[in-house]
């Protein structure tokens, strides 16, 4: 085990020497360390688009829209597949979103429902335990971030830019 120490006079200063000896990160998009607005979880498309609406009327800065778990067939675990009965259009809600200037993200957690269309190949790679009668799949293992994260590309491409994975735990 190496264990370093890092001392200084200041926040600034030791997590300046921690970038040093990390090579530090990337800076994400400016959008990305602005004002986010969630919409309630009972929310179908009408509701959030005229909250978005409403937020550029009245000129309240936001550059993230979030949406609750209720964009889901299923949350508690996740189904990963939009509520066509709050989302009937959710190609064109998003678009909406994204055209009234905000990126859009979307709540989720790892727990895989059965009814998710990643699920059965889920499977191999998850723990022997099940929450909220979900999957637990194990990301250590590429096969299964390559599944999840196929599955999300589709999301992306539709124009989701952001993920809230709650229960990360």
């Amino acid at each position: 085990v190496d264990l370093y120490y890092i001392t200084g006079e200041s926040v600034l200063s030791i997590v300046s020497q921690y970038n040093l000896l990390s090579g530090g990160g990337c800076m994400p998009p400016m959008w990305g360390l602005g004002c986010f607005y969630r919409c309630d979880m009972k929310f179908g498309e009408e509701q959030v688009l005229a909250m978005a609406r409403r937020i550029r009327e009245l000129h309240i800065p936001c550059d993230i829209l979030g949406l609750e778990p209720g964009w889901q067939t299923h949350a508690y675990s996740c189904s990963f597949l939009w509520d066509e009965g709050r989302f009937p259009h959710a190609a064109e809600t998003v678009k909406a979103i994204c055209d009234e200037g905000f990126h859009l993200n979307l709540w989720e957690h790892a727990f895989t429902h059965p009814t998710a269309p990643i699920y059965d190949a889920l499977i191999p790679y998850s723990g022997d335990y099940l929450v909220w009668k979900g999957l637990v799949p194990d990301f250590t293992l590429p096969a299964a971030r390559k599944i999840f994260a196929d599955h999300q590309r589709g999301l992306v491409e539709m124009g989701v830019t952001g993920f809230k994975l709650d229960e990360c735990d």
